[in-house]
């Protein structure tokens, strides 16, 4: 009797949940690699490991740019542009905000082989979801015993029940579905079966709305323009620069002033650039008014500048 106690708590203790760090880090390599519109949102690079963010730049090339994340630069300025990025849109994603956005849009054979490793990683009772839209989600049921004369096996579900048509058992090789409806307004809704000494949870939430970053601009600048239009209330002009170092002498720098004016303001702004690193690792972030102003040097020589720059708007 105690043993067969201390291996109910076993299965109870190693099967929650059923989702394997394994698959879980399999689906998010196919969700960064999706053109779907639900995996666009660059927040879903904030979770990006060191080595997984050089295996992307390594593989994208030094001047990509990946959902508005520029992929070339080190992975502690990655980190630092997306810290930017987080203040200025003032939102984040749960991780319960992030497997749903995981689960959302995925193509046939993303779906199959997550539902497939899921199931090798089961304990004979497995609830996953099957395919999700912005509305809902479609949830499978299996249940796998290697006795094929194995009694049904009756379940207590727990947590929001409320309007969904769950069965109260299931037999071995059967498979169930059913659709459970997203909650709305950033609610969580949350899902328990337990059957067997096994128990299985999912929690849905609804969609965050998808925040997109705008696309980067370049234009060539000198010491002689007047005036360069970044937008409709925009412009950068009054370009002053002074060399400082060599290369020889590192760091080989180069030190601008300019003046931006944006939505009737003007201010002017100091920028360094080391040209002894990467683009993306000197990106700056200024606050115009109407939005911010992302801009960085690519490069300079004789008095003429490359500049990639972008506007962030205020919502």
């Amino acid at each position: 009797m105690l043993d067969s106690l201390r291996i109910a708590v076993l299965l109870i203790a190693f099967a929650q949940p059923a989702f394997s760090q394994d698959c879980n880090e399999a689906l998010r390599q196919s969700v960064f690699a999706s053109s779907s519109e639900y995996h666009s949102d660059w927040r879903l690079y904030q979770s990006l490991t060191t080595e997984e963010y050089q295996q992307k730049s390594t593989s994208a090339g030094a001047d990509a740019v990946i959902s508005g994340i520029p992929m070339g630069g080190s992975y502690d300025s990655h980190r630092e542009n997306m810290s930017r990025y987080e203040s200025i849109y003032e939102e984040s994603l749960s991780q319960s905000q992030l497997q749903n956005i995981y689960w959302t849009g995925l193509d046939d054979n993303t779906r199959i082989a997550y539902e497939a490793c899921l199931e090798a990683n089961s304990f004979g009772l497995l609830m996953a979801p099957r395919e999700a839209t912005s509305s809902s989600v479609e949830v499978v049921l299996k249940y796998r015993n290697p006795d094929p004369q194995a009694q049904r096996l009756p379940l207590t579900w727990s947590g929001d029940t409320d309007s969904l048509s769950l069965p109260s058992e299931i037999g071995t090789g059967e498979v169930v579905t059913f659709v459970v409806p997203r909650p709305q307004g950033g609610a969580e809704r949350l899902l328990s079966v337990f059957g067997g000494g096994v128990s299985q949870g999912l929690t849905f939430t609804s969609l965050p709305r998808v925040i997109t970053l705008p696309d980067f601009n370049r234009f060539r600048v000198s010491l002689k323009n007047g005036a360069e239009r970044l937008s409709s209330d925009a412009e950068i002009s009054e370009i002053t620069y002074r060399h400082v170092g060599s290369t020889v002498t590192s760091p080989d720098t180069h030190e601008f002033q300019f003046v931006v004016k944006a939505g009737g303001n003007s201010e002017r702004y100091n920028f360094t650039v080391d040209q002894s690193r990467s683009w993306q690792d000197q990106l700056r972030i200024y606050d115009i008014g109407t939005g911010y102003l992302e801009i960085t040097f690519t490069s300079y020589n004789d008095g003429v500048g490359d500049m990639v720059w972008r506007i962030h708007p205020k919502s």
